[in-house]
């Protein structure tokens, strides 16, 4: 997990799957907590949000595949931030 904080927030954001789970400031949090209904907390969905018709959309005349909220959380996080950031 990593843990970004400074005087006014505290962030948390899991590893696997790459999302923020946590934002408080002043203790009071201001992100969804899971429950037994929804499983994530506040994914990141890059370069969409949401679904495409035929999970196809077309960029210069080539017609390219994409699922459902993009591709980042299919990314290996590691190689995006190769710094340590816990504090």
């Amino acid at each position: 997990m990593y843990i970004l904080k400074n005087k006014n927030l505290v962030a948390q954001i899991s590893k696997n799957p790459f999302e923020l789970i946590s934002l408080k400031k002043d203790g009071k949090e201001y992100v969804y907590q899971q429950d037994s209904t929804w499983k994530k907390s506040w994914p990141i969905c890059f370069p969409i949000t949401g679904k495409l018709i035929n999970d196809q959309y077309q960029l210069e005349g080539k017609t390219y595949h994409m699922t459902g909220h993009g591709f980042f959380e299919l990314l290996l996080i590691e190689r995006l931030l190769p710094i340590q950031l816990m504090c």
